[in-house]
């Protein structure tokens, strides 16, 4: 058996096939050959490399779509913020744009897409003529916590590496303290404001100051019936006392299912806000993997063409 492997990597617009720097080669690869697209960065990063940052920055979802046609990438970069633009586009640019404005909220994979307007494959070996939709999502792994105290400041340092975003909500603005810019917003706003903008498969934390905002946030929280997770801190009798509360408010034995309190991972009992942040950032995680282990098993809506095995 002989594989062929499509590999493709961020490009610059003026390298073309010939030159030394880009083009298509063959490579050997255990046991079968791998055609690798290519094209490399001059010595300045080029604009849509610099446009896409600030997006990343600002938390702005969008995909990056490449139409590579004869060794020259053409680019365009989608957001949801984006109208039809009159620029003279070459038609599989033109349309493979409109697919991708359908994909920023349902995102099929984690990865790029190797894409052709009429359905088909790209022929790897060969093809000269390919779109390369590439995402930057931030929703994918989203935590919204409840509460800038001193647990929560432990939390938020233990989570922000891990996760695609967090916002992190306080009445009080005094409690937060200098973040480096990146994945975390703060929040001094309407909590149930919050609530209700977050997509489903949100991750929500509480542990305010209050345990009567603990009690109508995580009321809320279970509501909406399609958290990934809606954990509240505190012991398993608080975690009584919270059931009846909220079986009085409506809510049935399937919504008080979700909920999970005590937080963090079993065998963890140490009452330090480090330990409780490893603690609850180690069961995110493990959401986190579900998650991942669900989308897998789920039909694609598009199909990512990584390999090509010839017999």
């Amino acid at each position: 058996m002989t594989t062929s492997v499509h590999a493709s990597a961020i490009v610059d617009d003026d390298t073309r096939p010939g030159d030394s720097n880009g083009g298509r080669t063959e490579l050997d690869a255990c046991g079968g050959v791998t055609f690798l697209h290519y094209e490399a960065f001059a010595a300045t990063a080029p604009r849509w490399l610099d446009t896409f940052a600030q997006l990343h920055d600002a938390g702005t979802d969008a995909i990056c779509v490449s139409h590579v046609s004869d060794g020259r990438a053409n680019r365009h970069i989608v957001t949801a913020a984006d109208t039809p633009t009159d620029a003279p586009l070459a038609p599989a640019l033109r349309t493979a744009i409109a697919e991708a404005q359908t994909l920023l909220d349902h995102w099929p994979d984690g990865h790029d897409l190797l894409w052709r307007a009429d359905g088909g494959k790209p022929d790897l070996a060969t093809s000269d003529d390919f779109v390369i939709l590439r995402p930057l999502l931030h929703g994918d792994f989203r935590v919204v916590l409840f509460g800038a105290g001193h647990v929560g400041r432990a939390v938020v340092s233990a989570l922000q590496p891990l996760v695609d975003r967090i916002i992190w909500c306080d009445s009080r603005p005094e409690e937060f303290p200098d973040l480096p810019a990146g994945n975390v917003k703060c929040e001094t706003g309407d909590p149930f404001a919050i609530i209700d903008a977050q997509p489903a498969g949100t991750c929500y934390l509480v542990m305010t100051h209050n345990h009567s905002l603990d009690m109508v946030l995580t009321e809320a929280v279970l509501q909406r019936r399609d958290a990934d997770y809606c954990g509240l801190i505190g012991s398993a009798a608080k975690r009584k006392r919270f059931e009846r509360l909220l079986l009085d408010e409506g809510l049935n034995a399937a919504d008080l299912a979700r909920l999970t309190c005590p937080i963090g991972v079993p065998g963890i009992h140490s009452k330090q806000p480090a330990a409780i942040a490893v603690s609850v950032a180690a069961e995110l995680l493990q959401v986190r993997e579900q998650r991942r282990s669900a989308e897998r098993d789920r039909p694609r809506a598009m199909s990512v063409v990584a390999a090509r095995s010839n017999r």
